[in-house]
């Protein structure tokens, strides 16, 4: 009889394999499922993932329909997700093509008030055979410890509390829209996310085609890039006046220890 050890490595081995045929970059265009929803959920994609990317360390899916473009973005990677939930995530589109972050119209989620952040309870520490390893769902080697799967009511709570905090949605490059909106925009811009019961991580956000001057009639194509943004980077405070209104945004340095952000471009073409 193989022991507990030998049969995780064999797991492993396995599905480290199948992880290694997916791309570093999305190849293809690709049309969103009829049933699509931003919700924190990958079950339109059977949690399935065009692309797995080193450089952020997660898997990920773009596409579209006649009128909305969708990122769904998936991590297993503890460490990954709390530099997300410290800095977010930030999706640039650039329709000149260039690698230019400074000309591109761009959305960062979640972004976090200082006073109300979040921080996901990640580790899990055991001592029964092969706990120090982490068996993703798309079969990742890691060296971080394994996730215990937890309770309907424990998961349940964690995404209340996530989501009670994750209200805001920082942009920069579009026309018509403020620097940072709730996530109950009118403006076309959807972003969510959710843990599932054992921690794994789903981001997904939707943005009117409209709002990027994109049409699928044109079949057009564009530049991209996805970035863990940069831990110090990110930490904000908001000053209301009586009425409730904003009367100043100050963007401050988190209290993590600083983190360099990683990043990657690539191109996508709307799908007919």
């Amino acid at each position: 009889m193989k022991t507990l050890s030998t049969i995780l490595s064999i797991i492993l081995l396995s599905i480290t394999v199948n992880a290694q045929k997916l791309p570093t970059e999305q190849q293809a265009s690709l049309r969103a499922p009829a049933n699509i929803k931003v919700d924190g959920k990958a079950i339109e994609w059977d949690n399935k993932f065009q692309a797995f990317n080193k450089h952020v360390d997660f898997f990920y899916n773009m596409a579209n329909d006649d009128n909305k473009l969708y990122l769904t973005i998936q991590v297993t990677e503890p460490s990954v997700i709390r530099r997300i939930c410290s800095a977010g995530i930030t999706l640039l589109i650039n329709k000149s093509g260039k690698k230019n972050e400074k000309e591109g119209m761009a959305i960062t989620y979640p972004v976090f008030e200082n006073n109300n952040r979040f921080t996901p309870m990640l580790k899990y520490t055991s001592s029964a055979p092969g706990s120090i390893v982490n068996i993703r769902n798309a079969g990742i080697e890691s060296n971080s410890p394994k996730q215990a799967p937890l309770t309907d009511s424990a998961i349940n709570v964690t995404n209340k509390n996530m989501t009670a905090k994750a209200k805001l949605i920082r942009t920069s490059g579009f026309k018509n829209i403020d620097t940072l909106i709730s996530v109950y925009n009118i403006d076309g811009i959807k972003a969510t996310a959710l843990f599932d019961n054992k921690m794994v991580y789903t981001l997904e956000l939707s943005i009117d085609l409209k709002q990027l001057d994109l049409s699928v009639n044109n079949a057009d194509k564009f530049t991209y890039e996805l970035r863990v943004n940069e831990v110090e980077q990110h930490g904000i405070n908001i000053t209301k006046d009586p009425a409730g209104n904003i009367t100043m945004i100050n963007v401050t340095a988190g209290g993590e220890m600083s983190q360099a952000q990683t990043d990657f471009w690539a191109d996508y073409t709307l799908a007919k």
